[in-house]
């Protein structure tokens, strides 16, 4: 899973990582209805990186064709981010970039865990989530 967002000021980053553990928890919560009702779990990989993004539109004069593209460094990254997050080499469903690590806060950077992988280098892993829905996922019968 991936999006793109504007982060004009550092404390922007922390705002961005709370966004990834609303996806994790929701997520989570998505998981267990598919659970009772008998459907197969989702499996996601939510990578998170910071870095500058070109956005162009794409298409051709006259044509329904319209689309807005991402490009850049970032965006490569954290698509290879978000395919080792929740992959079986021991990955939890979030894995964010060294870049953006290194602006969180201590309080996110403590709920991340260092993993260094031949592809990358080290990222950083975790399964962030937001405690008051946690709570009222585990109350569901």
């Amino acid at each position: 899973m991936w999006a793109s967002y504007k982060t004009t000021q550092v404390n922007h980053i922390d705002d961005v990582f709370a966004i990834a553990a609303q996806a994790n928890t929701l997520l989570k919560l998505l998981n267990h209805h598919y659970e009772k009702a008998g459907i197969t779990q989702l499996s996601i990989g939510i990578g998170v990186e910071y870095g500058r993004v070109l956005m162009i539109k794409a298409g051709y004069s006259g044509s329904t064709i319209n689309d807005v593209v991402y490009m850049g460094d970032v965006v490569n990254r954290a698509a290879h981010l978000a395919h080792l997050a929740g992959r079986g080499w021991g990955s939890s469903p979030i894995v964010v970039g060294d870049v953006f690590y290194s602006n969180l806060n201590e309080n996110n950077k403590s709920l991340l865990r260092p993993q260094w992988t031949s592809s990358i280098g080290t990222v950083y892993q975790g399964n962030p989530i937001i405690p008051p829905m946690d709570d009222w996922i585990s109350s569901l019968s």
